[in-house]
């Protein structure tokens, strides 16, 4: 098989994991897939996948949703265009509805959380999960048992780990600093994420308030965009603290320059699969901080390449970063680490050349 056309179909208008993603997966590709986006108008994703080039079909379907059912004719409208191989969806059932209905494509979505139901789903739930579906990716292998609890057959679950293409390291990082107004001389502790309630930013910022009682020479950066944003803004200034303490920085659309001037990267989330911005962090050694959800704990492996505390533990993360910030000896070795771990697990063209093999083989199920 030697072309295979993919329709890539999110709802998000944020970028997070699904975004990071998809663009990997783009940058990486090999020449015989052939990559199609389709994205709800004003998604963030659009330019930054413009910018490489690629087709992105923007339509006015429902944003940040997975189903909506005024989007049946309007995506099953496109798959009757368009006719792609395989429908890849992130988050979209809608989507996957639309392919089963129309027979276009088989179909594939990408399981990129961990979060599950607190209920047992019933056989009706299971059986239609199952027939929505002709494969499903997970992210990290804390995925796969939830992916069996909610009726997925075993084999059609292929496990491939997040990648992510390295940061590049910047030689020169005090201008980054200086137009930040952040002096030479302070740490720079930072979470990346989009701000929405399970990414735990809220208590990030109680970390940070905790840390500026005993150690004045940190600064936090806060990187993102997201629905919480004028709550945690009333939470910064309800806990007295500064800007020269810490910064919220809205959706940076090139985390090079924020992560070259990060000497310790939080995640501070209640539920996690596995974490691009720790990966990229990886990429260029800096040693990481995280909450004991998910896909974390085998990202991060405590006392090698950072630290595992509990997502409630404000003092356990303090304490990790004050230790951090005042071994070297221990820095360097958890930074090693980083990169090393990095290096041999999580590159992005490892995860892509996976992916596309995956497609390969569905099809080939569909020829039998």
């Amino acid at each position: 098989m030697s072309y295979i056309k993919v329709l890539h179909v999110c709802s998000d208008t944020n970028i997070g994991g699904a975004g990071k993603y998809l663009l990997n997966l783009y940058k990486t590709k090999s020449q015989d897939i052939d990559l199609y986006f389709l994205l709800p108008k004003h998604s963030q994703l659009t330019s930054l996948l413009v910018n490489e080039n690629a087709k992105v079909i923007e339509l006015d379907i429902a944003p940040n949703k997975s189903m909506s059912i005024k989007d049946i004719y309007i995506i099953s409208k496109l798959l009757k265009k368009l006719r792609p191989d395989i429908v890849h969806t992130h988050a979209n059932l809608t989507a996957r509805i639309c392919a089963k209905l129309t027979n276009i494509g088989k179909i594939i979505y990408t399981r990129h959380y961990v979060q599950t139901n607190t209920k047992p789903l019933n056989k009706i739930k299971k059986f239609l999960n199952n027939f929505l579906c002709d494969g499903v990716i997970g992210v990290t292998q804390e995925i796969k048992e939830i992916l069996l609890n909610m009726g997925i057959d075993n084999n059609k679950i292929k496990i491939i780990e997040n990648g992510v293409l390295p940061i590049e390291k910047h030689i020169n990082t005090e201008s980054i600093k200086n137009k930040l107004n952040i002096l030479p001389d302070k740490k720079v502790v930072t979470i990346l994420s989009r701000l929405s309630p399970e990414k735990g930013i809220d208590r990030f910022i109680e970390i940070v308030a905790e840390l500026n009682k005993t150690n004045n020479n940190v600064v936090a950066l806060i990187a993102g965009a997201g629905r919480e944003e004028t709550h945690l803004n009333a939470l910064i200034q309800e806990l007295g603290l500064d800007t020269d303490k810490i910064k919220m920085l809205g959706f940076i659309q090139n985390v090079s320059d924020i992560l070259n001037i990060t000497d310790v990267i939080l995640n501070t989330s209640t539920t996690e699969a596995k974490s691009l911005s720790i990966l990229e962090a990886m990429s260029l050694g800096i040693p990481a901080i995280v909450s004991h959800v998910g896909g974390n704990p085998s990202l991060v492996e405590d006392n090698e390449n950072g630290f595992v505390v509990e997502q409630h533990d404000i003092t356990g993360f303090v304490d990790k970063i004050n230790l951090l910030l005042s071994d070297k000896h221990l820095y360097d070795k958890m930074s090693s680490k980083s990169s090393e771990k990095f290096s041999k697990n999580y590159n992005a063209q490892k995860m892509t050349n996976q992916t596309e093999l995956f497609y390969i083989n569905i099809l080939k199920k569909k020829e039998r």
